[in-house]
């Protein structure tokens, strides 16, 4: 991204194949910058590491935090950075056809009518918001699947000249992860 970047823009391809179960890439934090498209080609999976030390800063796990005086304080919004982040950037794109993965394991939240918990597994989980576009002008988001997300699939906190096509939410079981 960042050379990409440096020769004034262009694509960053993450490639697919035909396999089971696609060709993944383990990220963390990715940083998109001006004129730059990550796309995720049909077949690849850009996967959230589930590893603390794969990180560049100290992570917190589980759902929620408590700050005095503040509600709404998810982990994914108050302290961990998102998979994919764009800020005060131009001309960014996530596209392709291809998948985020995140690292909820899915299928283990119940829906809490019969007493149960619905952070059933979040307090081991590192939450992240799959993408996030910080105050960019020109952001396009197409052709994306995110799998298990367990946070808003998305931010586009102060972004203009926004353009949301085809993008599909699946296996969401952790009670944030509504899109």
């Amino acid at each position: 991204i960042d050379y990409v970047n440096a020769q004034g823009g262009g694509t960053v391809v993450l490639e697919g194949d035909d396999t089971r179960y696609g060709r993944r890439y383990v990220a963390t934090r990715l940083q998109l910058k001006d004129n730059v498209e990550l796309r995720i080609e049909k077949g690849a999976i850009l996967w959230q590491s589930p590893r603390e030390a794969d990180y560049d800063y100290d992570v917190l796990r589980g759902h929620d935090m408590s700050i005095r005086g503040i509600n709404w304080t998810h982990i994914f919004l108050c302290h961990n950075y998102p998979l994919i982040l764009a800020s005060e950037q131009k001309n960014v794109k996530v596209t392709g056809g291809g998948t985020i993965r995140m690292n909820d394991a899915g299928g283990e939240n119940l829906d809490g009518y019969d007493g149960s918990s619905i952070w059933t597994g979040c307090e081991c989980r590192i939450h992240i918001v799959p993408m996030a576009f910080y105050r960019c002008d020109g952001v396009e988001v197409s052709d994306i699947t995110v799998l298990r997300a367990n946070s808003y699939l998305m931010s586009l906190t102060g972004s203009h000249n926004v353009y949301v096509g085809n993008l599909h939410e699946r296996e969401t079981t952790c009670a944030s992860g509504d899109g």
